[in-house]
Order: structure tokens, then sequence, then C-alpha cells
């Protein structure tokens, strides 16, 4: 009974692992596919963000022309007399 048990064992193994490969690779190319799509992605990120970088270098210098305190009291001055 157990020799049967075994020799049934032995040709549900021998049976399975040709479908086990074939599964193996579809997974491999499915992985390796994902993996080239993640890293195109990651790279049009990257070129995305260098891009919006560029594009806010003017507002980000203007930004911190505005925050400076002698812009800030011009402003002050002009509204002021504006007021009188």
């Amino acid at each position: 009974m157990a020799i049967a048990g075994v020799v049934v064992t032995a040709v549900t193994v021998v049976a399975l692992v040709p479908r086990v490969g074939r599964r193996a690779q579809a997974l491999g190319a499915s992985v390796a596919g994902t993996e080239e799509d993640l890293r195109r992605a990651i790279a049009l990120l990257a070129a995305r963000r260098a891009e919006t970088a560029m594009l806010l270098r003017p507002w980000e210098r203007i930004a911190r022309w505005a925050r400076h305190p002698l812009v800030a009291a011009t402003i002050e001055w002009y509204l002021r007399r504006r007021g009188r």
C-alpha cells in the first residue's frame, strides 16, 4: 500500500513538472515586463520632476524677493500713502 502511494505521488509530480515549469516561465516573463514598465515610469517621473523644477525656478526667485522685509515695508508704505 505504501509503495502504491509513493508510485502515485511520483507519477503526479512527474505530470506536474512541465505545467509548473511553463507557469514559472510565464510568471518570470510577466515580472520582467512589469519591471521594465516600472523602470520606464520612474524615468518619466524623474524627467517630469526635472522639468517642473526648471519651470518653477523663476517663480521661486520672485517668491524669495517678495518675502524680503524691504519689499513688505515698501508695500505697506505704498498702501498707507494711497489710503490718505
